[in-house]
Order: C-alpha cells, then structure tokens, then sequence
C-alpha cells in the first residue's frame, strides 16, 4: 500500500511539472509547501532572470555612491602631512598633524590627529619641556597614548599616563599636557566630536585673547 502511495504521488508530481511546461497547471499545495514553506502562491509568471540581474547591478551602483572611507598611511602620516604647533609659554611647546577634517578630508562629525610633545633637557624647568598650556574648549575630547609617558592634568588633578592609556576629557574642563622625560617624545592621538578642527574654539588660561594663536598653521 505505501508503494502504491508513492507511485501516485510520483504521478501528480509528474503531471505537475509536464503542465507547467504548457502553462495549464493546477496547484498542489504540498509541492509548493516543500519548495519554500512561505510560498502560498505560484511564482509570478513575469519574473524572469533578465529582471534579477537588472535588480542586482542597480543595487551594486547604488552601493557606490554611499560615502567612502578615508585612509591615511604611515607614509602618508610620515611624509605628507604637514606639522603645526605652538612654540611659546602662553600655549606650549608641541606639534600635531590633523588626520581628519572636514576642511581638509572628505569626513564629518569627527576631528582627529596626532600630537607630540619632545623631552626636555636635563636641568630645564617643565615648562621648557614638551607641553600643552592649560586651555578650556566645548568640545569634549579623547586622548589615546601611542608612545612615551606623560602627565595629563584635568581640572587640577594629575593623571599620568603612557602608551595605551587612554583619556577622556569632558567639554569646558580645563586641562594641560606635558612631557616629563629626558630622552623620549610624548605622543598621542586626539579626537573631538566635531566636523572641523576650526569648530574647537581653544581658550588659553593664559592668553588675553578667546582663541590661542597656532603658531604655525594653515587652518
């Protein structure tokens, strides 16, 4: 008896698919139910694979029209990116390279770079060793520490740090850096939640002005 269920059910599965070559075909529903579980309908007799592949290259051009990444190398860091800093008491002693802004790169809504503060020598006052003077600004920021060790003060309390620490420092805090060794650069990356590195307003504890003056700058 089961053979003979197979049989019969072999028949209709047959008949099924020599009507659908001559477009007459009933539906069994528990075909369909094996081909795609969610299917309660025949597929749609106009689809054909010409409109999928249509399909398929509008959707690879629309892809590249999305905003693409920007990627700097070490090279690039290296040797095209053009230092800024300052170089007085007021401000610091300290150089950075702005890696994203929006001025500069095709990016937004963050600003990024890395600075470096140089050793003193030996038997000079801190203040003629690498740093960057107190100063306030709106923006929040972030440091991380890629090399060297240093001291990040933050409201007037002391944090030191070294390579792989990592500082969070709140909108409108005050707060310096400096280097204290003899023989090693200071360096780290930067981030602000802003589109450009103009939209930091830098407000130096000890400069008579709102904005600190960039001592070398292309801004």
């Amino acid at each position: 008896m089961q053979m003979a269920g197979d049989e019969a059910e072999h028949t209709r599965t047959a008949n099924f698919l020599q009507d659908s070559n001559r477009g007459t075909c009933s539906r069994p529903s528990n075909l369909i139910t094996l081909i795609h579980p969610r299917r309660t309908s025949l597929p749609n007799p106009s689809f054909n694979m010409g409109n999928l592949i249509s399909s398929v290259r509008h959707s690879s051009t629309s892809k590249s029209n999305h905003p693409e990444a920007v990627v700097f190398s070490q090279q690039d860091i290296t040797e095209t990116l053009k230092p800024e800093g300052y170089n007085d008491r007021d401000h610091g002693r300290i150089t950075w390279k702005t890696l994203f802004s929006s001025d500069r790169t095709s990016t937004s809504a963050l600003t990024a770079g890395i600075a470096t503060c140089p050793p003193r020598r030996e038997g000079q006052p801190r203040t003629f060793g690498g740093h960057l003077a107190p100063h306030r600004h709106a923006h929040p920021k972030i440091y991380f520490v890629i090399r060297g060790s240093g001291v990040v003060n933050v409201e007037m309390i002391e944090h030191r740090v070294e390579a792989g620490s990592v500082v969070f420092i709140p909108g409108n805090a005050e707060h310096s850096v400096r280097n204290e060794s003899l023989t090693e650069d200071f360096v780290f990356h930067y981030c602000f939640a802003a589109d450009s590195f103009k939209d930091v307003k830098y407000r130096f504890t000890n400069d008579s002005g709102a904005m600190g003056r960039m001592s070398t700058s292309n801004r």
